[in-house]
């Protein structure tokens, strides 16, 4: 019977073979499998060190160690001597048929490296918030093999529920990892790509988004996360409520934690991975928070600029610096809408003769005021 496993993610990906290396179970297949291709052995034997490497790091009771043990076998494994694993059968090959094999060799070598390189961020970053001065560890955290994978590969986004009733909107190209259930540490999900979250609130299990080089933990809340491996920068953008985003990555765990950066609605923080900076903004297109049907007075006669902006203000969810006894002689009329907010802007500050910009997630209005009322 023939088999179709090309590589070795063919049977990292197969939970049967998972569970053959961990449980022994359906050996007898496996055996089968192992004496159908004189390539098998050789690629069999790589994806099972490979599981056991991450099994070993899991039942470690230290983070640092378990981490330090499963790089050492990686770093051991990749510098062994080739030669040693060739197999009888590829002595026997012509130089054009070892040449073949040697190409695909380095195919192997890349999709070893890449679920190492996805082994190892499950990990160090499936662990709990890391204390100052102190480090992580895996306590609470389902074995990466508990863990659930979904990867959208479809042009339209993908929506998944989670256990907990919080729901996810996978956009293209993105994948999200998470225990199911979730366990009693809290809720924690992992994701390469972008994707909107709905969370539902449970103020006993925060839930946190590991993204890269940080997370987003929020209690309940509406948010994205933009965190693509080949983007320069891990962006996230708040809807609805609060969430902190903080540094989580081998460097920072080994410091004392900065404090998190809090994002309210219409406020996003980007972070660049070249200069590790996080920078602090209002979304490109803040939209208003509050129905227009909340307010029973739309329509405005003469209404100040301070008490216009202090509308704005309460329905977009952000922050107006000005100089108020600048702009409490300035009078406009106008009518609330559902425009976004940088539209209504241009309009007040056409009117009085101002202008705008933004500063930490703030509009700042300069003005030299307005000489009538």
């Amino acid at each position: 019977m023939k088999y179709n496993y090309s590589d070795v993610n063919d049977f990292l990906h197969d939970d049967s073979f998972v569970r053959w290396v961990l449980f022994n179970e359906n050996d007898a297949r496996w055996q089968r499998v192992m004496t159908s291709d004189p390539a098998y052995p050789v690629l069999m034997d790589r994806a099972k060190k490979l599981i056991l490497a991450v099994q070993e790091a899991e039942k470690g009771d230290e983070l640092a160690s378990s981490q330090g043990e499963v790089w050492r076998r990686i770093t051991e494994g990749i510098r062994a001597n080739p030669a040693r694993e060739r197999p009888v059968f590829y002595r026997n090959l012509s130089q054009g048929s070892r040449a073949a094999i040697g190409r695909a060799a380095i195919g192997w070598a890349a999709g070893i490296l890449l679920v190492l390189a996805i082994g190892w961020v499950i990990i160090t970053t499936f662990s709990t918030r890391p204390e100052a001065g102190g480090t992580s560890s895996l306590q609470g955290v389902a074995a990466p093999e508990l863990l659930s994978e979904i990867v959208n590969r479809e042009i339209i986004p993908m929506t998944v529920s989670l256990d907990d009733g919080s729901t996810v909107v996978l956009q293209k190209n993105s994948r999200l990892s998470f225990s199911k259930p979730f366990g009693k540490s809290g809720r924690k999900v992992l994701l390469s790509g972008e994707a909107f979250f709905e969370v539902a609130r449970d103020s006993l299990k925060p839930f946190a988004v590991y993204s890269g080089e940080i997370v987003t933990e929020v209690l309940g809340t509406s948010f994205s996360v933009r965190a693509f491996e080949k983007d320069n920068e891990v962006e996230v953008n708040v809807k609805t409520g609060k969430v902190s985003v903080f540094r989580q990555d081998a460097a920072a765990a080994a410091q004392p934690r900065q404090p998190a950066i809090v994002l309210a609605p219409n406020q996003k923080v980007v972070f660049s991975r070249k200069d590790e900076h996080f920078d602090k903004r209002l979304v490109d297109n803040p939209l208003p928070i509050r129905e227009l049907s909340e307010y029973p007075r739309q329509r405005f006669e003469d209404i100040t600029v301070p008490d216009l902006l202090k509308l704005l203000e309460d329905r977009y969810g952000v922050q107006f610096v000005y100089d108020r006894s600048l702009l409490e002689r300035c009078v406009i009329t106008t009518t609330l809408n559902d425009e976004p907010i940088f539209d209504n802007l241009e309009v007040i500050c056409r009117t009085i003769g101002a202008s705008y910009r933004e500063e930490d997630a703030r509009i700042v209005i300069e003005s030299e005021g307005c000489n009538i009322r």
